[in-house]
């Protein structure tokens, strides 16, 4: 979304990558803590990407690695973890938990991006099992 910002314009994101990637978690850590390991998040991020392109519009990926690695996402974990929603009890910080007791989606919002969120987070739980 183009905005003015005093004289000049920008582009700031209509979806915020930090609130998606809030959502995605709390989702799958309903009911107790799991370990997430990063590298492994972004590369689900990508194959979510992938299948909703819409959603997920304002988080690029280089390929250029042994995975998919998005900025956007390193970001979010990082404000994610400086607001006390993740820990990283590790001092390699090789993986996070979270603790929730129900989902944390952003006002923005609509319910078919809330579905989207959930679709993509139940394929997360099968994978994590």
């Amino acid at each position: 979304m183009e905005v003015r910002v005093g004289r000049f314009e920008g582009y700031l994101s209509d979806k915020n990558p930090t609130d998606i990637i809030l959502a995605l978690l709390s989702k799958v850590k309903v009911g107790g803590q799991r370990k997430i390991d990063p590298t492994q998040l972004q590369s689900d991020v990508y194959k979510m990407k992938e299948t909703y392109p819409a959603l997920l519009k304002d988080i690029y990926f280089s390929e250029t690695s042994f995975f998919p690695h998005s900025e956007e996402v390193d970001m979010a974990i990082h404000t994610l973890q400086c607001a006390g929603y993740i820990e990283r009890p590790n001092p390699k910080l090789a993986s996070f938990t979270m603790d929730v007791k129900k989902p944390i989606y952003a006002e923005w919002m609509s319910q078919e991006e809330k579905q989207q969120i959930d679709c993509f987070a139940e394929t997360l739980l099968h994978n994590l099992k």
